[in-house]
């Protein structure tokens, strides 16, 4: 079933995320392409796996992309997936400190401002 397992390939390859999935979702959704072509010809390599993560994720992603990329020797597929997963589900700051103003700035008690900011002694 030649067919078939090139099909998977093609749906593995034209993957993207969507707006409505979860990344662990979309993760999921590869994992399973990957492991239909165990065995095969077909088969979807760590390299290939990694590139296809690598270069479908937003630009949200890009830093944890970014670092993952240099790690010596290269990460695995699981790795990867492992720390774009902790990066997707930590909670966001949802509350801005100061509003870019001066007075807006970190206030220590006793009139410092921030580090080592003058005004006290």
């Amino acid at each position: 079933m030649k067919v078939g397992r090139t099909q998977v390939l093609q749906k593995f390859t034209t993957s993207r995320p969507s707006p409505d999935e979860t990344v662990t979702q979309y993760f999921e959704k590869l994992i399973a392409f990957r492991n239909m072509l165990i065995g095969t010809t077909e088969y979807i390599t760590e390299h290939a796996m990694m590139t296809h993560i690598f270069t479908t994720l937003s630009n949200s992603y890009e830093t944890t992309i970014q670092i993952l990329e240099q790690w010596i020797p290269a990460p695995t597929p699981q790795v990867c997936i492992d720390a774009i997963r902790e990066y997707a589900e930590r909670p966001t700051l949802t509350k801005e400190i100061g509003d870019g103003s001066p007075s807006g700035a970190l206030y220590c008690p006793g009139g410092n401002l921030g580090r080592g900011g003058g005004g006290g002694g």
